[in-house]
């Protein structure tokens, strides 16, 4: 599906509207769908979204993103310029040659985040959890990311650290300690963790 949106020509690309919350809507809920998977594939290039980041907060190149969506999401072009003449609603993609105007930023971003955060699930089970050692890990890691992109990813995912944060996340999302039996199951966990070597 990604290779036809990249592939398209210029007359068949599609305009995307926002709506009042500033969130993709239509022409329709395909096109919408195809958008949302091609940000997804800015989530796995390693140059704009490290894999060995722990926090979407600390990545430096949202910008870089952020202009790649504007200006290289030729897929959705809207609309051509002699039919930007007409009054079509200001929540268009397409304002002065760009793609995305500066209200859609917010959800381009938070797609590519979500997208980053399942990409870097997906090779910490693929790609780690599978394997014993750092040596294994490394001899069967994807080639599309940077060996040196890749230990420090290692690194990250084995660490302390990590594992308390990752818990963490686990209890909130899921409200697990709400129960005294619970809450001192939770404690256990949180102190096996941290004797580790």
């Amino acid at each position: 599906m990604i290779k036809e949106i990249h592939s398209r020509k210029f007359e068949h690309r599609v305009a995307i509207m926002l709506n009042e919350y500033n969130q993709p809507i239509g022409p329709d809920k395909a096109i919408v769908n195809q958008f949302s998977s091609f940000l997804g594939t800015l989530a796995r290039i390693p140059s704009l979204c490290r894999i060995d980041c722990t926090d979407w907060r600390l990545l430096k190149t949202k910008e870089k993103m952020w202009s790649y969506a504007q200006v290289n999401c030729l897929p959705f072009l809207s609309v051509l310029i002699s039919v930007v003449k007409f009054n079509f609603p200001k929540n268009f993609f397409l304002v002065e040659k760009r793609i995305i105007s500066d209200e859609g930023k917010k959800w381009v971003l938070t797609t590519i985040n979500d997208s980053w955060q399942r990409y870097k699930t997906i090779i910490k089970q693929k790609f780690y959890k599978p394997y014993d050692n750092e040596k294994e890990r490394l001899l069967n890691r994807p080639k599309d990311i940077p060996e040196e992109q890749f230990k420090r990813f290692i690194e990250m995912v084995g660490s302390k650290q990590y594992k308390l944060e990752e818990i963490s996340e686990v209890v909130k999302s899921k409200k697990i300690c709400t129960q005294p039996a619970r809450q001192v199951l939770h404690a256990k966990r949180l102190m096996q963790i941290k004797n580790l070597p």
